[in-house]
């Protein structure tokens, strides 16, 4: 519509109108199932600690980690860039990755940026 409202925003204001005026019968969240009422707890993933599942996730892993690290690089890059002022980027490597461990640890998805 402007500047001043997001066209995203106008497209997600008409569609839910339309969707609520005729009725549509559209998924929600909860239709996809129930949400937790209650905190994660802590606890390790339910996979045998042998060296055969080691051998099967270890390269995905560090697939995984080697691009969600360069993403998060990169993209540190051309914030520094554009803003000429230097970011820490050892310690977004650390807080990465303990995150991503963290969140496993409680069932989440690693993730970067």
């Amino acid at each position: 519509m402007t500047r001043l409202i997001p066209s995203p925003l106008v497209a997600i204001a008409v569609l839910t109108v339309v969707a609520l005026g005729f009725g549509l019968d559209i998924r929600t969240v909860g239709d996809l199932g129930e949400l937790p009422s209650s905190l994660p707890i802590l606890l390790l993933p339910d996979v045998p600690l042998t060296f055969d599942t080691l051998q099967i996730i270890f390269p995905y892993s560090i697939a995984l980690a080697a691009v969600g690290l360069l993403v998060s690089l990169l993209t540190a890059q051309i914030v520094d860039d554009m803003t000429d002022t230097p970011s820490g980027k050892s310690q977004e490597c650390i807080g990465q990755g303990a995150s991503n461990i963290a969140s496993a640890m409680i069932g989440g998805m690693g993730a970067a940026r």
